[in-house]
């Protein structure tokens, strides 16, 4: 529908889709053939595959989706083989070095071999990068959702600072009060503001990491394939509208768990939309 940046995005949206997979900690090895360290057409590009553990991970998987998207540099700097960069992304190593910010500031540095990945990671194509990040993350721990056993719900600020040793900020958009007896022309004046100040976040997108977070129980999306409530999602394009009709606008969002891309018009899913994680 978008071809001048379908293939750019299926790159981009591929790898978000790898990164979200669950990842257990029982390190027993895997009794398959030795895969490549990522896909051959490029750092971004992975699988489309369902979290079919259903852990909650979506705080880590949009935030690498979004540096996907806009920062690649700083996901390259995060792996080695043999202390040198990985220049052919499809080669075969058995192992490679991942790099991770702790919560002291400090580099958590772990050599990880394709058989540390735990058993229970779930991937369709022959590609073991982010699987390699995931168990360097829960050796590392630290972290709220870096459990013993698995990663589960955490804060997506800590994912931007273990990836970039930078902490983001989130800007918060409320839920609109429908029996809020403030005069209804504030109201709208103000509900307008936010929405050209949310709108004028996520067209950033494609400079640097960008992730929104939905509230509860979003308007009319509860059948499959629409946003899901209380998870992140990486905000992958913005198709302005005409002229300056900013509520025309196509927002383009990403979620591994529903394996697609999804597009809705601004003025649709401003109000299921509560926080946006950026750098300022």
């Amino acid at each position: 529908m978008f071809s001048r940046q379908s293939s750019h995005l299926y790159e981009i949206l591929s790898f978000l889709a790898l990164a979200q997979i669950a990842v257990g900690a029982v390190f027993a090895p895997r009794d398959d053939s030795l895969p490549t360290l990522c896909d051959d057409k490029g750092l971004a590009a992975s699988i489309y595959h369902e979290n079919i553990n259903e852990w909650d991970t979506s705080w880590l998987g949009a935030t690498l989706g979004a540096f996907a998207r806009a920062d690649q540099d700083t996901l390259k700097k995060m792996y080695s083989v043999d202390g040198k960069p990985v220049d052919k992304c499809d080669a075969k190593y058995d192992k490679a070095t991942f790099r991770l910010t702790k919560t002291d500031g400090e580099i958590f540095e772990k050599e990880i071999a394709y058989n540390d990945c735990p058993v229970e990671t779930d991937w369709e194509k022959n590609n073991w990068l982010v699987s390699g990040f995931e168990a360097a993350a829960i050796q590392m721990g630290g972290y709220l959702g870096l459990n013993a056993d698995s990663i589960t719900y955490g804060d997506p600020t800590d994912a931007y600072y273990m990836i970039s040793g930078k902490r983001p900020v989130i800007d918060h958009f409320s839920e609109k009060n429908p029996n809020d007896d403030t005069d209804k022309d504030k109201i709208a004046e103000a509900e307008e503001a936010e929405k050209k100040r949310m709108f004028e976040l996520l067209k950033k997108c494609g400079e640097t990491p960008i992730i929104v977070g939905t509230g509860a129980d979003p308007d009319d999306r509860k059948q499959s394939g629409n946003l899901r409530e209380w998870t992140w999602y990486t905000i992958t394009s913005v198709i302005e509208g005409d002229g300056q009709d900013y509520k025309d606008s196509k927002i383009l969002f990403w979620h591994a768990q529903e394996e697609r891309e999804v597009v809705f018009k601004f003025s649709s899913c401003f109000d299921d939309l509560r926080k946006v994680v950026h750098f300022e």
